[in-house]
Order: C-alpha cells, then sequence, then structure tokens
C-alpha cells in the first residue's frame, strides 16, 4: 500500500468516523427530546426548570444557532455579447475531395 492510498484511506476513515459521530448525535438528541424522563437523568438532578440553553430544547423547537451572518450588497452583473470584429479578407481553400488537376472521369 503506497503512502498516498494510506493518506487517502485515512482521510475516507476520519470522514466516516465524522459522519457516524453527527448521526450518533442526532439519534441521541432525537431520543431526549421524545422522553423526558431520559432528558431529565441526562441533565441530573438540576430542578432549576430553565432549560432554554439546553441542546436537547433547542433540537426539539428546531431553532439553531447561527453566527450573523452579513449581507454584502453587490453591483447587478450585466452580460454582454462578445462582439467578433469582421474579417477583412475572406480566405477560401479548395476541398480536399477534388479530383487532382488532369485527372477526370473517363471520356465516353
Amino acid at each position: 500500500m503506497s503512502v498516498l492510498s494510506r493518506d487517502l484511506w485515512s482521510i475516507a476513515a476520519a470522514r466516516r468516523l465524522a459522519a457516524a459521530g453527527a448521526g450518533a448525535l442526532i439519534l441521541l438528541l432525537s431520543v431526549l427530546t421524545s422522553s423526558p424522563e431520559l432528558h431529565h437523568l441526562f441533565h441530573g438532578h438540576d430542578d432549576s426548570g430553565a432549560d432554554d440553553g439546553c441542546a436537547v430544547v433547542l433540537f426539539a423547537g428546531g431553532v439553531s444557532i447561527a453566527a450573523d451572518t452579513a449581507v454584502v450588497a453587490a453591483e447587478p452583473m450585466v452580460w454582454q455579447l462578445a462582439r467578433r470584429a469582421a474579417p477583412t479578407e475572406i480566405l477560401l481553400t479548395s476541398p480536399s475531395f477534388l479530383l487532382p488537376q488532369g485527372r477526370g472521369p473517363p471520356a465516353a
């Protein structure tokens, strides 16, 4: 196994591991969302009732905390067709399928 193929294999393995981890996180959040007892067990014996910043509550409500995005105002793009200059000289070439000079069909 070459060094390049080992590097590609390790990159593929890291991607698979990240995908499996993301899937496991979604599954855990779904299970904790559907079962309040497990959610309470997950937090421990905290009876404060303030679950506003909890990832499970945010996942259940469909809220995602996203970074502020800046809207960039750009000028609209104007498309123009490229115009070719008209040729000043027309170059004609003879077709290559013509018979050579002096050789024509047989005379009848």
